[in-house]
């Protein structure tokens, strides 16, 4: 997982403070980290956040720790001024993979059970749910009907929530890559991608972070 997931993710509260229309959190957003407006700071580390992982979670959970100023390892973590960027309110919660509706579920239950203690909320799938020749979401074969039916039942949990909680914010992400090409990756990427900028939701576009480098150079099947 690429150093600039952590920088991005750090874009989170202090572009979320005064977000009205959609934002897409891509590639592209990880030149404005040097231009962060660090008087916004403060307010943002008051901001608490849920966040529903498996695996890679851990690997983001970490990088944050390292931006944060609290890791030692790798040696760029050292470069950080301790809780300059402060994410200690930004809580990272394992969660196993139990599928596309069995995540978009979990993800439901967990929200409202925890409704009171947070102000962000959260998950990411995993790739498995976007791997080709698998049953869910996109059917084995590909089936438009299955896609379809999945997309919704996970846009459908989104807008219940956001409906539910008008005060909270919820942010949307893409599935994550493990290679280019996987068809049921791209077309569910596609229908979120274009569902939040059309809705004006907050999208972490974590496959289109994955397939730039640090210089912003356009990679294919690597990690």
């Amino acid at each position: 997982m690429k150093i600039i997931i952590f920088f991005t993710l750090i874009l989170f509260p202090t572009i979320l403070l005064s977000q009205k229309d959609a934002l897409i959190i891509d590639h592209t957003k990880v030149q404005e980290f040097k231009n962060l407006n660090t008087d916004k700071l403060p307010s943002a580390a008051k901001l608490r956040l849920m966040f529903r992982h498996a695996s890679v979670g851990t690997t983001i959970n970490n990088g944050l720790d390292c931006v944060q100023g609290t890791r030692n390892n790798p040696k760029e973590c050292t470069e950080f001024e301790p809780y300059k960027f402060d994410r200690r309110n930004w809580v990272f919660q394992g969660r196993g993979n139990s599928g596309w509706k069995g995540k978009v579920n979990d993800f439901v239950d967990t929200t409202e059970d925890q409704i009171d203690q947070f102000d962000i909320f959260s998950f990411k799938f995993c790739y498995l749910e976007g791997l080709d020749e698998i049953a869910e979401p996109c059917g084995k074969p590909f089936n438009e009907t299955t896609t379809e039916s999945n997309w919704n039942y996970l846009k459908n949990a989104y807008e219940n929530l956001e409906s539910k909680y008008p005060n909270k914010i919820f942010i949307w992400w893409t599935i994550p890559l493990t290679q280019s090409g996987q068809f049921c990756t791209e077309q569910m990427n596609s229908r979120i991608r274009n569902y939040c900028k059309e809705n004006g939701k907050i999208l972490f576009d974590i496959a289109d972070i994955e397939t730039y480098d640090t210089l912003a150079n356009h990679t294919t099947n690597t990690q």
